[in-house]
């Protein structure tokens, strides 16, 4: 017996989640492997002082990350298809108008970014109304959506592979002491692709007391840390690609269990 309808999306969500699994190794492994090193500089104003940290020698995004990141989007698609496909085609049945081979063929989930509705004609009321629910063209802007940003990626990855750059979030952590106090930082953009030269962070400091000593002496470390994150085409955004891929693979869960609710089997 083949494996059909709502179970067959099933196992394809699953093999996402063990795609998933294998591209978040191949992230700690490549963020384990100290794929940053920055060096630091001080500009003093007495009692000012700014501390800038730069990056000198990234090492590049392993390009494994963007084919596991292609098998990730790729089931996860095919899984939404898979869950309607049977579906579809016993409702053509039903209503005296079997679909033809090439029919069958062009059969997919919907995900619509325009203004416009799917073709409810093709589904119950039950299940159109949940396929309606979760298209894109009810949030905005549109395309930062999961359900859009899958597909942008699905198709972009027919054609060529993603693109994946790393990203940071510097500092998460500053540590101390007297007479320095921390009076702002300012790290580098969320999404901006790291290369040599970059301004990973500037912290700025002021002096409460005379320093007997260079500002540096007073700084006891500082924890940051740094993403893998992917571009979604046709737009500007490049977020983190895990947590993207994880919220993509959420989403679809969560309509897989509203189709579920709504009889498809």
């Amino acid at each position: 017996m083949p494996i059909e309808g709502l179970e067959s999306a099933q196992l394809k969500l699953e093999h996402a989640g063990r795609h998933l699994d294998s591209l978040t190794t191949t992230v700690q492994d490549y963020a384990l492997a100290g794929a940053l090193k920055i060096t630091t500089s001080w500009t003093q104003n007495h009692p000012d002082y700014t501390l800038v940290g730069i990056l000198t020698d990234p090492i590049p995004v392993p390009k494994l990350i963007a084919l596991q990141a292609a098998d990730v989007v790729g089931n996860l698609r095919a899984a939404l298809d898979h869950s309607i496909f049977d579906h579809v085609v016993k409702k053509a049945i039903s209503t005296g108008k079997p679909l033809t081979d090439d029919e069958q063929k062009r059969i997919q989930f919907p995900i619509l970014e325009k203004p416009k509705k799917i073709d409810a004609g093709l589904y119950s009321p039950a299940v159109a109304q949940v396929l309606e629910s979760h298209q894109p063209n009810k949030m905005s802007p549109t395309y930062e959506h999961p359900l859009a940003r899958l597909n942008r990626l699905v198709n972009h990855d027919k054609h060529r592979v993603a693109l994946v750059t790393t990203g940071a979030d510097l500092i998460t952590d500053l540590f101390y002491t007297h007479p320095l106090e921390h009076v702002g930082s300012k790290d580098i953009a969320i999404g901006d692709e790291l290369k040599p030269g970059v301004e990973m962070f500037r912290a700025d400091f002021r002096a409460i007391a005379p320093l007997t000593d260079h500002p540096q002496k007073y700084i006891k470390g500082f924890s940051g840390g740094f993403y893998a994150s992917i571009e979604i085409p046709g737009t500007t955004q490049i977020p983190a690609i895990l947590a993207t891929m994880q919220s993509m693979r959420d989403y679809v869960k969560t309509v897989l269990d509203d189709l579920d609710a709504a009889g498809v089997t």
